[in-house]
């Protein structure tokens, strides 16, 4: 038993560890600085204020009429919400008082989970410790997230592993306590950034398709009930946290040309 605990422990503290040493300095400036400069960062930790104090004063209600742009409504749409960086750095906030701090922390943190999150997942897959260590280390330090140092909600990608270990297990081992923690991290990941939010859905659904089609087996009648609450569930927590992005849209017109699509786009050297 205590070997079962201590390998993920063990990993956690080396992922944590690595992780200073990878965005150091960040470690020595928690409190006095940010990471990279002083645009996106200082304009998240402005949303992360905003929807800390409205969590604080339960005025959810009034959470997408950010005081910017006056007086035009549904402001904080113009946007990501940052509501779930917001829900998980709240208890350090409360403790601290300091956004500087909260923020550093929530930054720290989307490493350290990232690889550790990456490392159960790939543990789980093969039973063996070094391919687990080096699937940690690529999705917590790759390229990708390096050049975007100044965008919290793409580096907050943590909850993807977690989410495609629990559906893994959940597929193999059916259970109500899988799938919850499976829909727990979806939904983590989903309110975390709009884009993974789409990418998660579309991989979530091949992962599952993938298991049948291997499998060579439909889910089972209880399974696919399971699976019906858990995405009404899913629908009633994020829904209001995407509509305010339609009625934006509608209200404003926000579109991307063709032109800004293609500048914008990956190429083949990406």
């Amino acid at each position: 038993m205590l070997e079962t605990y201590s390998r993920p422990v063990a990993g956690l503290i080396f992922f944590l560890v690595l992780s200073l040493i990878m965005t150091y300095p960040v470690v020595c400036h928690l409190w006095d600085a940010i990471p990279l400069d002083l645009g996106d960062p200082l304009f998240v930790v402005w949303v992360l204020d905003w929807d800390i104090k409205k969590i604080l004063s339960f005025d959810l209600l009034t959470l997408w009429q950010a005081n910017i742009f006056y007086p035009a409504s549904y402001t904080l749409a113009y946007s990501e919400h940052f509501f779930m960086q917001a829900l998980f750095g709240l208890p350090v906030y409360v403790l601290s008082g300091s956004l500087i701090f909260t923020y550093n922390l929530l930054f720290l943190s989307s490493f350290v989970l990232s690889g550790w999150g990456m490392y159960l997942f790939v543990r789980t897959l093969t039973g063996q410790q070094a391919p687990a260590f080096i699937s940690g280390i690529i999705f917590a330090f790759f390229p990708y997230r390096f050049a975007h140092l100044g965008h919290l909600q793409l580096l907050t990608l943590q909850w993807v592993p977690f989410a495609f270990l629990y559906l893994h297990r959940f597929l193999h081992q059916p259970s109500s306590r899988h799938l919850a923690l499976f829909g727990l991290f979806y939904v983590m990941q989903v309110l975390s950034c709009g884009y993974y939010a789409l990418f998660l859905s579309l991989f979530v659904g091949l992962f599952g398709v993938f298991h049948f089609v291997v499998e060579k087996q439909l889910p089972s009648r209880d399974m696919g009930r399971q699976v019906l609450f858990l995405t009404c569930a899913v629908a009633v927590l994020t829904g209001p946290f995407f509509y305010p992005y339609l009625h934006v849209k509608e209200l404003f017109g926000f579109s991307r040309s063709f032109e800004e699509t293609i500048f914008f786009s990956a190429d083949v050297m990406n």
